[in-house]
């Protein structure tokens, strides 16, 4: 049987209260040990080797969504209210579990209307893009020898933080701005 994880890792120790169980508490030490004890049925690789390595087992078609708490926070105010009573309703119920998986939020891309300073970061992360692949056509139509575009400018830096930082926070928004 074939399974796999990925996570960009922003819940190891950066997520806001999660440094304390992290490391303080020794969470990912335990979670490494685990790894390294599971090596004869398991094999860590980069998500690209797998790619690499693995083919398809056929042809998937994914909604345009985000995970459950993203369509619950991109609700109007007091829809998002309404929709964490029912929530709460149905984890009451006898079938409140196999049910939860099918009721939607709202829209992912609501967010930018519901906080303006997240649709002014995605903005501005188009556009930057827009400027590195600039970069990247001219460096590669320049002569042998001639500077070219580096992947670790401070340019792509920025872009590479705005990119994994997230908009769907207070403090993570910030950060953004701060760059």
């Amino acid at each position: 049987m074939r399974s796999h994880l990925c996570d960009d890792g922003e819940k190891f120790g950066i997520w806001p209260y999660t440094y304390r169980s992290v490391y303080e508490e020794g969470w990912l030490e335990r979670f490494f040990e685990l790894i390294g004890k599971s090596l004869d049925w398991l094999e860590p690789m980069p998500l690209g080797a797998y790619a690499i390595r693995e083919k398809p087992l056929g042809r998937i078609y994914l909604a345009c969504s985000s995970y459950m708490e993203m369509d619950e926070w991109s609700l109007p105010t007091e829809a998002m209210a309404e929709y964490g009573k029912v929530v709460e309703r149905l984890k009451g119920g006898p079938e409140g579990e196999k049910v939860r998986r099918f009721i939607k939020g709202g829209f992912w891309r609501n967010f930018f209307a519901k906080y303006p300073e997240s649709n002014d970061l995605h903005k501005r992360v188009l556009h930057l893009r827009e400027k590195i692949g600039n970069a990247k056509k001219e460096a590669c139509s320049q002569k042998p020898g001639s500077p070219s575009f580096s992947p670790s400018s401070p340019v792509q830096r920025c872009l590479l933080a705005w990119r994994f930082r997230g908009l769907y926070l207070p403090h993570l928004r910030h950060a953004l701005y701060e760059t």
